[in-house]
């Protein structure tokens, strides 16, 4: 679900990931690999209580691609564009 309603959290759906990655991306430049294996870390936690596969982080990634919030640099790594 891409966006959160009434039985769907912020956490279930793609708009939560997609401020999940962005977070990361604030932190440190990661490859997709890189951010998977991080968010594999904490998927269905208490830190992030929903469990989504690696489709949907890509999914994630393309929305914030099309807001033009995170950008691909010369590394083959994932940065925010805001920064």
């Amino acid at each position: 679900m891409i966006v959160p309603k009434k039985h769907i959290s912020i956490y279930e759906s793609l708009l939560g990931l997609s401020n999940f990655i962005h977070i990361q991306l604030k932190e440190n430049k990661l490859t997709v690999d890189e951010l998977w294996t991080k968010y594999q870390k904490i998927n269905n936690s208490k830190k992030f209580p929903a469990k989504h596969n690696f489709d949907n982080l890509i999914l994630a990634i393309d929305i914030l691609f099309s807001l033009k919030k995170i950008k691909l640099n010369q590394d083959g790594k994932l940065e925010n564009e805001d920064y």
